[in-house]
Parts: C-alpha cells; sequence; structure tokens
C-alpha cells in the first residue's frame, strides 16, 4: 500500500488540533490558528503557483466548508478571520477595517448576543467541518491529477514524522 505525504501531514494537524481540544476551550486562540494555518497549507497543495492567495484559500473553504449554510459566514469573513488571528491574534484585520464583518467565536452557548460589527460563529462547529472538510480533501486529491503536485509540495515541509 502506497503511503502518502497529505496523509502523514493531515494526521499532524489533527494530532495538534486533539491535543489543543483536550483542554477546549482554553486554548481556543490556538486552535484557531492551527485551523486557519491549516486551511492555508492544504489549499496551497493545489494551487497552481507555489505562492497562493485569498482566492485559493476562499476557494477551499467554499469547497469543503461551505461555510454559508454551515457556519453562519462567508469566505471572505472567514479570510478576514484568517488575517486577523494569524497576524495580530484578534478579530480585526485591514479587511475588517474596511467593512468586512468581524467573527466572534462562541463556545458552548444556544444564545449568542447581537451586535451588527460581529458575525457568530460555533468554534465546536468550525473545528468539526474543518476535520470533516480536510478528510474529503484527503480523498479527493489522492484520486486526482493534483495528487502528485501536493505529494512534491510536501516534500519541503520541514518536519514529517513517520515518514519512511
Amino acid at each position: 500500500m502506497n503511503k502518502f505525504l497529505i496523509d502523514t501531514h493531515i494526521q499532524q494537524i489533527f494530532g495538534g488540533i486533539s491535543t489543543l481540544t483536550s483542554a477546549y476551550p482554553s486554548h481556543a486562540v490556538p486552535i484557531l490558528v492551527l485551523v486557519y494555518s491549516a486551511i492555508d497549507q492544504l489549499s496551497w497543495l493545489v494551487a497552481d503557483e507555489e505562492k497562493h492567495g485569498p482566492d485559493d484559500f476562499k476557494a477551499w473553504v467554499n469547497k469543503y466548508l461551505n461555510p454559508e449554510q454551515t457556519l453562519n459566514c462567508t469566505a471572505d469573513q472567514m479570510w478576514a478571520a484568517r488575517n486577523g488571528i494569524l497576524h495580530m491574534g484578534t478579530a480585526e484585520s485591514v479587511n475588517t477595517r474596511k467593512g468586512v464583518k468581524k467573527i466572534c467565536y462562541f463556545i458552548g452557548r444556544t444564545q449568542v448576543p447581537k451586535h451588527d460589527d460581529y458575525i457568530y460563529v460555533d468554534l465546536s462547529r468550525l473545528i468539526d467541518k474543518f476535520m470533516r472538510g480536510a478528510m474529503e480533501f484527503n480523498v479527493e486529491i489522492k484520486n486526482s491529477e493534483r495528487c502528485a503536485l501536493a505529494e512534491r509540495k510536501l516534500q519541503n515541509v520541514l518536519l514529517l514524522c513517520g515518514v519512511e
């Protein structure tokens, strides 16, 4: 049986999420950093160019997370949230300063406060949707012409534990 680098890479991401969620919700921001970074990485694997950008990120989000139907937000809002979380650890980014609504995450609430400047996203649902989307992506990529591209790019990852 062939061992794919993509399998190992996704296993490492899931392991990190699992470790962080074991003390849930106290590690909410690091979980968000990992999820948004992982979306960046997975969307980069199938991008034609070595450097990818917001369009690649948003296309991956729309295809594998379907955020408008499942998370109560848009791919544009997730891109803005990604920028704020990864670069400053906040909900604010250059995109939100230009009018994109900020995402506020909640955990275990049935009702969330109403504030016109925010979109409210259930963090548990985001984690679940990301993990399901990553698994779907993994199956699809291994059965596509993009597999060789993704595997070639993954050879540049600095640490892939357990790869022979």
